[in-house]
């Protein structure tokens, strides 16, 4: 039977390697699932790099851009208040209020 989550055992090492390999030689860094989950914990130096990146060229560092904390024009980060923050299950916040979203 098949487990739930994300592979942990490699199946082909030599390949496994080999991309290693050609990851260092091209200078690619990948971020890793916290720093996805949490753009804030993306290292300055690379925040500051994506500035001059444009978010839909075809480049490595645009991969620090997946996840969806995107700003508006896709070359920053935005955050979001906690779902705590809402009063209610369908509640809907736009700017500082929070408006209840009615279902007709």
């Amino acid at each position: 039977m098949p487990k739930l989550g994300l592979e942990t055992d490699t199946i082909d090492q030599d390949i496994y390697h080999n991309s290693v390999r050609r990851f260092r030689e091209a200078q690619i860094a990948l971020p890793t699932f916290a720093q996805l989950a949490d753009p804030s914990m993306i290292p300055t130096p690379i925040t500051t790099r994506l500035a001059d990146v444009d978010p839909k060229e075809p480049h490595p560092l645009n991969l620090y851009r997946v996840h969806w904390s995107n700003d508006r024009k896709g070359r920053g980060f935005r955050t979001y208040p906690s779902i705590s923050n809402c009063p209610s299950p369908t509640c809907v916040r736009r700017g500082s209020s929070c408006s209840s979203a009615s279902r007709s």
